[in-house]
């Protein structure tokens, strides 16, 4: 089963833009990460068995504010 979970984050120049792609794509069963949105603050992530949680609050720790957008599972 495939997820894509889409978070925003409060994301102020390009070091905090790579700094959150780093920790989501080093989390386990994280396919592949991205960049959304007019401002490029919305981390999208796609792969199987993501602990949406974990990823947020690593996200908050690391980077600042991140919220929960959207979660879909294609199955």
């Amino acid at each position: 089963m495939d997820g894509h979970k889409s978070i925003f984050c409060e994301l102020d120049g390009q070091k905090a833009r790579s700094k959150a792609l780093k920790i989501a794509v080093g989390l386990s069963g994280v396919v592949s990460a991205s960049l959304k949105g007019e401002d490029r603050d919305q981390i999208e992530v796609k792969g199987d068995g993501i602990d949406t949680v974990k990823l947020v609050s690593l996200l908050r720790k690391n980077v600042g504010r991140a919220d929960i957008i959207k979660v879909t599972e294609d199955g």
